[in-house]
């Protein structure tokens, strides 16, 4: 963990060269991101600019931080669920 960190991440944010948005919007699929809303580390501008570059669609978890999985695991799980649903019966 303190290797990835050290990789990608500096005082200022996310390192330049360890942005995945580029890959990910040319992967051509169906994306959700997931985000906290009180995420100390990310704020949630950044997953709503996400959503916006990869056309994704977008869940944001209320009173959850940075591990929403976690601090919100119900509704992070049904809106998980949701979402394959929906890309799965799109195919």
């Amino acid at each position: 963990m303190l290797a990835a960190l050290r990789e990608g991440v500096m005082l200022r944010g996310v390192k330049a060269n360890a942005q995945l948005l580029p890959a990910l919007a040319s992967a051509g699929k169906s994306t959700l991101v997931m985000w906290g809303n009180d995420d100390p580390l990310f704020p949630v501008a950044q997953a709503r600019d996400a959503a916006v570059a990869l056309d994704a669609m977008l869940a944001v978890f209320e009173g959850a931080g940075h591990w929403p999985y976690l601090e919100a695991y119900e509704d992070f799980n049904a809106r998980l669920l949701g979402f394959l649903d929906e890309v799965e019966s799109s195919a």
